[in-house]
């Protein structure tokens, strides 16, 4: 593998009790035919992230935000710092803060984006941690709906997964980009502020035409739990429709529209069920404002004038039911049941 310029970037929010173990593993793990930079931006922590990552990594380029920018406002932060300094930068890695690398994971994901051009993100494997033996992630999948969930969460792994394969979207915890289509399409959209950041940059990069890739050969153990609260429902709803406004071409927003109007009975009732009834209210308000609409519109002129590819082929092996391991509603299995079939129906209609 001949020599790259290679940038890893940590967005660390309150993370003292996972920083040291991060920063340990990857520069434990740096390999020598790689020119290494490592960026970390703290978010304004309270715990003293960001004084003991200066009195313990010197090495370790440390940018201080003043406030709480969230994921995608952070990396947007900690790219333009690596892209002054840097400037013929060949790969961004994003890495979170709570993940430990093994041994030649960066060496992996580089190999793979100089052996695949069409690759233009590409997602390291992730275990769980300290349950190392279960995996986190093997590359994230979508409905046609906009839903994003990772895949083979919790299951042990035995070598199932281990082949290299494209994916729809790849995990923002631990991933490499071209640093070249960063500087062509934009980075992070900061207004989406949490969940979905990585949906929406990866379908930003596969609708220029290029591949988001799973890599089984860099593993990244991460801390990961599924939390069940619902505390950030409103991103979560909120962002799903961004991206579907924004990605999407109208007809097919238009042939969608009895499926999201069934599902958007149902996150009422969800919403409902929950008590998040009125985060729920607040992401259907945003849309009602009108210089929100304007700037999704404007988002959306951006992306669609930028885009290669069809939605047919974009949407192609996207899912038709909602399948994740902690979602066991039995009304759920019912509302898939009509999701799947409409969507194996009207993916046929889909020509644009």
């Amino acid at each position: 593998m001949s020599s790259a310029q290679v940038a890893i970037l940590i967005v660390a929010y309150n993370a003292r009790q996972d920083i040291e173990d991060c920063l340990t593993s990857v520069f434990s793990s740096a390999a020598d035919s790689l020119d290494l930079h490592i960026v970390l931006v703290d978010n304004n922590s309270s715990d003293g992230t960001a004084d003991f990552v200066a009195a313990s990594f010197a090495d370790v380029h440390l940018v201080r935000s003043d406030t709480n920018l969230g994921f995608g406002g952070g990396n947007n932060v900690g790219w333009e710092y690596i892209r002054k300094h840097w400037p013929d930068l060949d790969y961004l890695v994003l890495l979170n803060s709570d993940t430990l690398a093994e041994a030649n994971w960066l060496t992996a994901l580089c190999r793979l984006m100089q052996d695949r051009p069409e690759v233009g993100i590409a997602q390291a494997k992730l275990r769980l941690y300290p349950e190392i033996s279960k995996l986190n992630s093997v590359g994230n999948s979508n409905h046609y709906l906009g839903f994003g969930f990772v895949t083979a969460l919790g299951q042990e792994d035995l070598g199932q997964y281990d082949r290299i394969r494209y994916i729809h979207f790849a995990s923002g915890a631990a991933c490499i980009i071209r640093a070249d289509l960063i500087r062509r399409l934009g980075f992070f959209e900061s207004d989406l502020f949490l969940y979905l950041e990585d949906t929406d940059l990866s379908w930003k990069i596969r609708q220029f035409g290029y591949q988001a890739c799973f890599v089984p050969e860099s593993l990244v153990y991460h801390k990961y739990s599924f939390q069940k609260n619902y505390s950030f429902y409103y991103y979560f709803e909120r962002n799903r429709y961004w991206l579907l406004f924004t990605y999407y071409r109208l007809p097919t927003l238009l042939l969608l529209s009895p499926a999201l109007l069934f599902m958007e009975a149902g996150q009422w009732l969800f919403a409902l069920q929950q008590g998040v009834f009125l985060q729920k209210l607040r992401a259907a308000a945003f849309f009602l404002n009108p210089s929100n609409l304007r700037k999704v519109w404007t988002r959306r002129r951006t992306m669609q004038s930028q885009r290669r590819i069809s939605d047919r082929i974009f949407t192609q092996t996207y899912l038709g039911k909602i399948e994740f391991p902690f979602l066991t509603s039995p009304l759920l299995k019912l509302a898939n049941l009509f999701l799947d079939a409409y969507w194996k129906v009207i993916r046929n209609f889909l020509f644009w």
